[in-house]
């Protein structure tokens, strides 16, 4: 009986002490943070006292300074140059939103680079900056916590709103089908979730099963030796002479088969029509009531606000929307929802009404990636984020946008 105590708080013993070593590495690999509790939503209440909290709360790239693509984020972790003092005269535009804005492709290519390249060359006459606080792994909830913490710090003239609608919006799949009875496992929190040991070890073995054998993210972001760290400018490589990509780059999958088939599926829930259409609304209030603090915020700072609208890959290629279709048929727990209607552009007529009622500017770069798909490929290998030329073709045509907004008013 003795020898199973001592066994049992020999266990104990060394399970505290690595559950204090993933707690210690997590402060200084950002890899680490991410698997230990980066896949964990913060609560949608939850109130932060400053910037740097929200992004040490984060536990992701974000709150300090790593390598991504190639290229150095800046001092706060997000993937832009530094952010620097106001200077009278200039309009600063704050990018608020997830992967799509902090970008999956080197910083010289990434949407919002390009976005503000493209803007200051459409408005030369007016001194601007756009800075770039997209966030991985954040939806609608984080971007107003986000943009009330860096209202009072950073000072924007405007925000900007970048909603993605492959997850952005409710699964409306799930929403339909779970009412009917047991459609498949609910996001339930895990076991243990308050173990940043557990939750490595469960967060590594999903990411090992979803990824291509032997392969990982080429963009993966680690810190660096201190040393370089030390003299690093965001937005600057890390290499002496930077490789050129190709417009078809990043052109090897990250996701294995499987993974790949569960973001068509997830992200086309986004565009099913239930059979009691009134329902959508109920299922977007909560989303909707973010947005709306989003400028209720703006307006007590003075601030504008617009919206960008980036779609999922289900709504920019038939194909893959036909994809979603046959696998949600092969589905046990959403069969059902494969006969059902999906449109691609509901979402947007949501926002669209959203954006009319607070009277404020919204653009939708559907379009310009619909033309263009037909033209050459805009996405990653199984997956939905944009290479090299989806990247450049959503910010070409936000700029364009912005331009109209902001080069005539003076």
């Amino acid at each position: 009986m003795k020898r199973v105590a001592l066994s049992l708080a020999s266990l104990v013993v060394v399970l505290a002490v690595l559950e204090g070593g993933v707690r210690a590495l997590a402060l200084f690999s950002p890899r680490t943070a991410y698997l230990a509790h980066g896949f964990l939503r913060l609560a949608d209440d939850r109130a932060f006292e400053t910037l740097d909290e929200f992004l040490g709360a984060r536990g992701s790239t974000s709150s300090r300074r790593v390598q991504w693509g190639g290229y150095w984020t800046n001092a706060l972790g997000f993937y832009d140059t530094e952010f620097s003092a106001k200077t009278p005269g200039t309009l600063r535009i704050a990018a608020v939103g997830d992967s799509f804005c902090y970008g999956m492709v080197p910083y010289p290519y990434n949407v919002m680079t390009l976005a503000e390249i493209e803007l200051a060359r459409a408005c030369p006459d007016r001194p601007l900056e756009l800075f770039n606080f997209g966030i991985v792994s954040t939806e609608v909830p984080q971007y107003r916590q986000l943009h009330e913490l860096i209202s009072p710090e950073i000072e924007p003239d405007m925000v900007v709103v970048h909603f993605y609608m492959g997850n952005d919006g409710p699964d409306l799949v799930n929403v339909q089908w779970r009412s009917a009875g047991p459609v498949g496992p609910r996001r339930e929190r895990p076991a243990l979730s308050w173990s940043y040991l557990a939750s490595y070890g469960r967060n590594a073995w999903k990411l090992a099963r979803a990824t291509e054998r032997g392969r990982s993210s080429e963009a993966a972001a680690e810190p660096g030796p201190a040393a370089d760290r030390a003299g690093a400018v965001g937005g600057t490589s890390i290499a002496p002479s930077p490789v050129p990509w190709t417009p078809d780059m990043p052109n090897v999958a990250i996701w294995n088969e499987g993974a790949g088939n569960g973001i068509l599926m997830h992200e086309s829930g986004r565009l099913f029509v239930p059979a009691e259409p009134e329902t959508v609304e109920e299922h977007w209030t909560h989303v909707l009531d973010h947005l709306e603090q989003i400028v209720l915020t703006a307006r007590r700072y003075g601030q504008d606000v617009a919206m960008v609208f980036f779609p999922s890959r289900v709504q920019v290629d038939p194909a893959s929307l036909d994809r979603a279709r046959e696998l949600l048929a092969d589905s046990p727990w959403a069969a059902r929802a494969a006969t059902g209607a999906f449109d691609p552009d509901r979402p947007q007529q949501v926002l669209r009404n959203f954006c009319d009622a607070h009277g404020i500017p919204c653009f939708d770069t559907t379009p310009a990636l619909r033309l263009a798909l037909s033209q050459g490929d805009l996405y990653i290998p199984r997956d939905s984020h944009w290479n090299v030329r989806g990247n450049r073709v959503a910010g070409l045509a936000e700029a364009r946008f912005l331009a109209g907004e902001l080069c005539s008013a003076e």
